[in-house]
């Protein structure tokens, strides 16, 4: 099992309670450090205030699209490397098209090793 080096700063972006729930305990047992918002208009200050090493973002947020909140991260902060979560990847490409490699889309169901090794990959 891939594991993280260290402790990483996780900013959460995910609608659903119970997926942010599950997602932050099993990052909290990898040693993260979470912080977890439930819209779009929250990830923004909350990266503010947070400093986040990396974002997990939901693309389907009740009130800002992911792709919104992808852009305003992007203007503040260009090489914050971001984890977008969905069941529908293929919408992605349009949002991701020409974006550094600190980006990766992962495909909803996923497992703790497949997060842990997102995570990985983004903020090498």
């Amino acid at each position: 099992m891939l594991e993280l080096k260290e402790a990483v700063r996780v900013l959460l972006v995910e609608d659903d309670l119970s997926v942010a729930s599950g997602i932050a305990a099993l990052l909290a047992l990898h040693g993260c450090s979470v912080t977890v918002v439930h819209s779009g208009r929250e990830a923004l200050p909350a990266a503010e205030a947070f400093s986040p090493e990396v974002v997990i973002l939901d693309v389907h947020l009740p009130d800002l699209g992911g792709d919104r909140v992808f852009r305003d991260l992007r203007s503040r902060w260009p090489d914050l490397p971001v984890v977008f979560s969905s069941g529908h990847v293929h919408q992605l490409a349009d949002i991701t098209e020409g974006e550094p490699s600190r980006v990766l889309l992962l495909r909803k169901p996923y497992d703790g090793e497949q997060l842990v090794e997102a995570i990985v990959s983004v903020t090498r």
